[in-house]
């Protein structure tokens, strides 16, 4: 490979941003301390980690390596790496996402800049490799895993044969040095390579055949699919969505959910291959649960809210009727139990006791004692959990000190090693029963910012993207004079408040929280501090920031702090909190003296009132608002009655209340307090309503957060 020029030094040969990247045809060379080999398709860490990459993403760096320093056109970048194929920039961008993953393990010293509205620069120096070193090493065995193709029922030859090639692309993460890190290297081979969401796997117990939810790509929706570990296309177990796949301890048959908008999830059984789905019961509560089967596979147990809908516990249900029986009984102050595995031997219950959002454990149950054994204490959240073939380990995802988490505990001893760390999330692991086989999902997420203008007569722009970033950015929240942005955003690999000056172009980080969830920011009235949640230290805490400085005061510490608001005088915070029978509102000095006092009971959500004598307020009861005065007392219904709005995005401005109707299309709603008067200000379905809902002060402008990529695959482990 020849240098361009003396004075580029820095960058590969002389080739055009745009000309098509040759991965045979191209020299080895060092990156910062990376050892880039694009004709193997991998880069060797200076710890002697190997990624191995998929060749679109090699390509993609070699385009940018052709001009380190300089920006390259996200035109140019799809005509270098996809030519004349046709893709979305979906494509690239989870190119990109996954070379930053990359430079973030190796230590950030490289690093790939987002040019808005243009393309992106890689931040780096390229240095070329003498030919005798980069002979030597092209003649090194690449660091690749073997797996015996075996052909199950799904498996087509053609297709088997692509999967052994696809498995040669082995990605080993070194353990990170921290919190007990084992020192061995984790392995992972992609199962899954297919654009979109592949997410909660479920191993049969001899390890040959995965289910997972995923996209029917003739019927074009999510449903359970069925592939072979070893090759081979994946086939539709169901014709409507259904997820928490679970196979029987005896391989022959799968459990699973499905839900609706308007009852309570349902349970089914169905034999694979080839068999009919049965039904066989109700969850008793709404929201989502997760499965295992009862060693003898007569029996589900799985995660469901008490009748109270508040309390989730494991639940246990016969195949064929009969009582359904609770198995765990948790504090009646914490969310629940949920996530069950069976152990291999069948005696013992591996599951996630939630104690509040932010605090949770691993623990484990035997069967026939119904003991319960905590290992794991105070993890920010754990995705979900497994076991080691031969029981001696459960396997947990989640969120850690340092980011996403994968750990592994002793099942005796409750020691835990911390096999990965650091990438931007962990999804679900699973195990096969019968073999040392696990499946891990890693997902990538992109949310951005997105503003609306609302002009006089009525109408609004359509939106636009600000501060954009590889990153997840939400939660927006307006100063108080509507010049300045605060966002929750991991820019810096975790998250923490961003804020931004108008016109909006660029951002700072404000704290460092090193924290897990940071909830909900809000600004003082007087524009001087910003109120927090966060969750960390096995709880939660409500936090003031110097809007200034970034330095942070406790305010208060508990196991639930959710939504803090501030009272007209900048003097007080409201937050929601869980009690015994559900949610209430509480009132704070915004200094920290004295104890919280509560203002109302059996409150959903609260907002700052429209003007400065009350907050308005929603129950568990009805959609109705209500004003609430400050100190507490009778709720007053708003007359005329507002629309009906979700009962979290929303928010309101002097007068006016604004907020996402969840129809089948959703709208985004400006309401007239006084005269109940309901303007549609747009139906822009592509955005996140989840990420909040920011309006500035004087109602022109809104800010909200719209998902541009959120992708899962699903990779086959060997733990050595």
């Amino acid at each position: 490979m020849s240098l361009r020029s003396p004075r580029a030094d820095h960058q590969l040969s002389g080739q055009r941003p745009d000309d098509p990247v040759e991965l045979s045809q191209e020299l080895p060379f060092d990156l910062d301390g990376l050892r880039v080999e694009p004709s193997l398709a991998r880069v060797l860490l200076p710890t002697g980690a190997v990624h191995q990459l998929q060749p679109r993403v090699m390509q993609v760096l070699i385009a940018l390596a052709r001009r380190a320093g300089e920006t390259v056109s996200r035109d140019d970048l799809m005509r270098a790496c996809w030519g004349e194929v046709v893709v979305g920039e979906d494509a690239l961008t989870r190119a990109v996402l996954r070379l930053r993953n990359l430079f973030e393990e190796a230590g950030g010293v490289v690093s790939i800049e987002t040019v808005p509205r243009i393309g992106y620069r890689l931040n780096g120096t390229v240095q070329p490799i003498a030919r005798a070193t980069a002979d030597a090493i092209a003649d090194a065995p690449a660091p690749v895993g073997t797996m015996q193709v075996r052909r199950v029922w799904i498996a087509a030859g053609a297709a088997a044969t692509m999967v052994v090639a696809f498995a040669a692309a082995v990605l080993l993460l070194r353990q990170p040095e921290s919190d007990s890190a084992d020192t061995n290297a984790l392995r992972l081979t992609p199962i899954t390579f297919e654009p979109g969401i592949e997410s909660e796997p479920a191993l049969s117990p001899d390890g040959g055949q995965l289910v997972y939810v995923g996209n029917d790509p003739n019927a074009k929706r999510r449903v359970l699919l069925l592939r072979s570990t070893s090759g081979g296309d994946p086939v539709a177990l169901t014709d409507e969505y259904a997820y928490a796949p679970a196979w029987s301890p005896d391989g022959g048959r799968i459990a699973y959910a499905k839900r609706s908008a308007t009852s309570a999830c349902r349970l089914y059984v169905r034999a694979v291959p080839g068999g009919t789905e049965r039904e066989i019961g109700q969850c008793t509560g709404p929201g989502l649960t997760s499965l295992t089967w009862t060693p003898n596979g007569n029996g589900l147990i799985y995660a469901d809210r008490a009748a109270d809908g508040l309390l989730r516990r494991l639940m246990q249900r016969d195949l064929n009727g009969g009582a359904v029986q609770a198995l765990t009984s948790p504090p009646s102050l914490e969310i629940g139990d949920e996530h069950p595995s069976l152990s291999p031997d069948g005696s013992r219950i591996a599951f996630v006791r939630v104690h509040q959002i932010g605090n949770e454990d691993v623990a484990v149950m035997d069967l026939a004692s119904k003991q319960i054994t905590t290992l794991f204490t105070r993890a920010d959240s754990i995705e979900s959990v497994a076991w080691t073939a031969d029981g001696k380990f459960v396997l947990a995802t989640g969120y850690g000190p340092n980011g996403a988490a994968f750990w592994r505990i002793d099942a005796a001893t409750g020691a835990r090693k911390l096999l990965m760390s650091g990438m931007r999330n962990i999804g679900m692991v699973t195990n096969a029963r019968l073999k040392d086989r696990i499946v891990l999902e890693t997902v990538t997420r992109r949310e951005n910012l997105t503003l609306l203008d609302i002009w006089a007569d009525g109408r609004i722009s359509e939106p636009r993207p600000i501060l954009e970033s590889s990153s997840r950015d939400r939660t927006p929240s307006f100063a108080p004079d509507g010049k300045r942005l605060v966002f929750v955003s991991d820019r810096g690999g975790r998250a923490d408040l961003w804020v931004s000056d108008h016109p909006f172009t660029n951002a700072r980080r404000l704290t460092e929280f090193n924290a897990g969830e940071v909830v909900a920011p809000t600004w003082s009235p007087d524009g001087a501090r910003i109120a927090v949640a966060v969750s960390r230290q096995g709880g939660m805490q409500l936090l003031t920031v110097d809007a200034r400085t970034g330095n942070t005061s406790i305010v208060f510490s508990d196991r639930t702090i959710f939504n803090p608001i501030w009272g007209p005088n900048s003097d007080a915070l409201y937050f929601l909190h869980k009690n015994e029978s559900g949610w209430d509102l509480q009132r704070v000095a915004a200094d920290g003296r004295g104890a919280p006092s509560i203002v109302a009971k059996n409150v959903q959500s609260a907002m700052p009132g429209i003007d400065k004598t009350h907050l308005i307020v929603r129950t568990n009861e009805s959609a109705a608002f209500y004003k609430l005065p400050l100190d507490g007392g009778e709720l007053v219904p708003l007359d005329p009655p507002p629309a009906d709005l979700d009962h979290n995005l929303w928010t309101t401005r002097p007068g006016t209340i604004f907020g996402i109707y969840l129809a089948a299309r959703p709208e985004l709603l400006r309401i007239d307090v006084s005269t109940g008067k309901t303007q549609m200000l747009a139906n822009p379905s592509e955005l996140n309503w989840s990420g909040g809902i920011a309006v500035s002060p004087d109602g022109s402008q809104i800010v909200l957060s719209k998902v541009l990529l959120r992708e899962s695959d699903l990779n086959l482990v060997e733990l050595k």
